[in-house]
């Protein structure tokens, strides 16, 4: 199977998409990880372009993280699309309707090239977990190398855990990131974010993503990161969220329950790969 893949960066997470509009093809979990696999290479998540399924929207997407499995949400891939979809002229809108298991995008390109995703936060989705009951909104308590971490738990569409409180220097966030993801505590796996919050509007951020392992960005975790410390009244919106990278600006609607991410996406190169 020959295929092209176009690749992205979105703060320095990479984002292979591949588009089936005008290809026709179809991938699985197992295709995924062939293609991850290849010599020369790289992606944290790939995203299939795929035609709409209902009038009232303008594409779909399948989001699979590089293990082959799938990902409901991918707030830098849904950046990474809309630079895309106006890169090739595929769509003359600046406004873009995106449908995904985790719910509907609300894509926008802006002017000073950097590109928003509008989400609502799919409240009643529950993270399948054995974790010890809850002492607070989305909060738990969990030993890990005999030290007691807090744990903010929230689900955008993808399972998210966040730290604040600065952990031990012999806890790195991949050791404890893999072992959540081998524990009882989440059967479906997390992704965990540590934040430093910087001040009442800014944090930094590193996340180890299930599937992908530790990415220079995710955009799906700063929301989760801001949301939760906007829960906690210890920022207010719109929180500026660094990575290494660069910044995602997040913005809540608490009425609404509708989450805005905005920040830049960069192309990267075309590659051509063949399956077998």
């Amino acid at each position: 199977m020959e295929l092209k893949l176009y690749i992205y960066s979105g703060l320095g997470n990479i984002i292979a998409l591949v588009d089936l509009l005008r290809e026709d093809l179809n991938l699985s979990s197992k295709e995924i990880v062939k293609i991850s696999k290849i010599e020369g290479v790289e992606f944290d998540q790939l995203i299939s372009i795929l035609p709409p399924e209902s009038p009232d929207v303008d594409l779909a997407v399948e989001i699979y993280n590089k293990d082959g499995s799938i990902a409901k949400n991918c707030i830098n891939g849904a950046r990474c699309l809309t630079k895309f979809v106006q890169d090739e002229g595929l769509i003359a809108n600046r406004e873009l309707l995106v449908s995904t298991l985790g719910g509907l995008w609300h894509l926008k390109g802006h002017h000073n090239g950097e590109y928003s995703v509008k989400f609502t936060n799919p409240e009643n989705l529950e993270i399948k977990d054995n974790l010890p009951p809850e002492n607070s909104n989305h909060k738990h308590v969990i030993t890990f190398n005999d030290q007691e971490i807090e744990l903010g738990v929230i689900d955008l569409g993808n399972p998210h855990a966040v730290i604040f409180k600065e952990l031990n220097k012999g806890i790195p966030l991949e050791e404890i990131g893999q072992a959540l993801q081998d524990s009882d505590w989440f059967p479906e796996g997390i992704n965990l974010g540590v934040g430093k919050i910087i001040s009442n509007n800014e944090m930094d951020l590193s996340v180890f993503e299930r599937g992908a392992g530790i990415t220079l960005a995710c955009g799906s975790g700063a929301c989760a990161a801001a949301v939760i410390a906007l829960q906690d009244n210890v920022v207010e919106a719109p929180v500026k969220v660094n990575f290494k990278k660069g910044s995602i600006f997040i913005d809540y609607n608490t009425e609404g329950k509708q989450i805005t991410a905005r920040g830049k996406a960069e192309f990267i190169k075309e590659i051509n790969v063949t399956i077998q």
